[in-house]
């Protein structure tokens, strides 16, 4: 793999470098097996400790194959949430999310077998837009819920990011260790 150590001892990688780096660090994750359950504030429980409560990618499975892959810069919790929600057939009019619709539309109100991994954002390289990583991990994935090749995101991700003066590379600074540590 090629990248490069700047002089502030960041590593600097080509965009094409990135994505099996996100892959690798969501295949080395055990799956967090997703219950829905009314009882609970979230409207479901989960298997392990992980996390949920923070911004990030989040990767929902069904039967340990991908089928939706989403963002954002809250609480990865409660967008899981929206999804089970939704499924389930318990949202409000209000409430919408696109892919949970296409989920029932291929699999049913079934939410068996379900599971999540995630990478939280502070794993994530400094200064790429989280969208522009969602893409990246959803053409990768091609997961049957979402819609791939986005309008979201513009074609040229496939090619570079810019990052400031930095072209063709990804930035990850020293609280990126962990998602860094893929790198070599």
């Amino acid at each position: 793999m090629t990248y490069s150590i700047d002089l502030d001892g960041k590593i600097q990688l080509p965009l094409e470098n990135i994505t099996p780096i996100l892959i690798n660090y969501l295949e080395n994750q055990e799956f967090c097996v997703i219950t829905h359950r009314d009882d609970t504030k979230g409207g479901f429980t989960k298997s392990t400790d992980l996390k949920l409560n923070q911004p990030g990618i989040y990767v929902i499975y069904r039967n340990e194959v991908s089928v939706y892959c989403g963002s954002t810069d809250n609480s990865i919790g409660y967008r899981i949430n929206r999804f089970v929600k939704e499924v389930c057939g318990k949202s409000s009019k209000k409430e919408t999310h696109p892919g949970a619709k296409k989920f029932v539309g291929k699999h049913g109100r079934d939410v068996g077998g379900l599971s999540v991994k995630i990478i939280p954002l502070k794993v994530l390289p400094e200064k790429m837009d989280i969208k522009t990583i969602e893409e990246l991990i959803i053409r990768e994935l091609n997961p049957c819920c979402n819609v791939v090749g986005s309008p979201n995101v513009p074609q040229s991700v496939e090619n570079y990011v810019k990052l400031n003066d930095t072209k063709n590379s990804v930035i990850f600074g020293d609280r990126h260790a962990t998602l860094a540590a893929f790198c070599v």
